[in-house]
Formats: C-alpha cells, sequence, structure tokens
C-alpha cells in the first residue's frame, strides 16, 4: 500500500528541519549532548555529525571486551546486540552501512531520552572488561 501523499510531504518537511538544525554548526540540542557525551565514554570515540540526525560512534576498543557472563563483544553487532539485549539501547551496527565498527546513533529524540541512552551506553561499556 503506498503511503499517502501527505505523509510522505510532512515527513520531508520535517527531515529537513532536522538536517538544517544540525547544519547550523553550534553545539545545539540533541546534537550536541550526542556528541559531547559520547566522546566522555571511555572506549568510544566519535566526530562531530555533519548535517544529519544521527552519529557514528567508533566501538573498536569495545571489541575484545566480556560480558560479566562470559559474552566476547566480537564485533559491532554484537556490541549492538549487547547494548538492547542487556541495556535497553537501541543502535545499529555500522557494519550494516560498511562502516564496522562503529554503531548508528539516532539523536533524532528528546534530549532527556538521549541522555538517559548515553547513560545506559556508558553503564554498558563500564561493564565490560
Amino acid at each position: 500500500m503506498p503511503v499517502p501523499d501527505n505523509v510522505v510531504g510532512r515527513a520531508e518537511i520535517g527531515h529537513r528541519a532536522i538536517i538544517h538544525e544540525a547544519d547550523t554548526g553550534g553545539d545545539i540540542g540533541a546534537n550536541a549532548i550526542s556528541w559531547g557525551e559520547l566522546n566522555a565514554i571511555e572506549g568510544i570515540a566519535c566526530r562531530r555529525p555533519e548535517g544529519a540526525f544521527y552519529i557514528y560512534a567508533d566501538c573498536a576498543d569495545m571489541i575484545g571486551r566480556r560480558t560479566r557472563d562470559g559474552l566476547t563483544i566480537d564485533s559491532d553487532s554484537t556490541f549492538c546486540r549487547y547494548l538492547l539485549k542487556r541495556h535497553d539501547v537501541a543502535a545499529v551496527p555500522g557494519g550494516c552501512f560498511g562502516l564496522a565498527p562503529f554503531f548508528h546513533l539516532s539523536y533524532a529524540a528528546s534530549e532527556q531520552d538521549l541522555s538517559e541512552a548515553i547513560k545506559r551506553i556508558a553503564n554498558a561499556c563500564k561493564e565490560l572488561t
């Protein structure tokens, strides 16, 4: 069933508004929270997003670490599955976009939700040995 034109139009307008905000270059809103807080997590590194509503974070330092119950994080996919199943954070493996060992995180959410997700990611990383 095709998507009605008026729904697509609203989505496109909303998408442009988000991209425009990210393109301003200032540390504003969710973009700044995601970028700054993710870089503060030991073992996670990311560049500032350039004109999008998502961020790619490098999780290479998590590869090879183990969870409390002995699961080895052997890829960005395993890391994302660990975030989802054990810490209730949805992230997409960078390998899905040809960008392993990164993970893809949308910041098209409230600042409160993003801060909570990033706290959970930080806790998840701290638990790995």
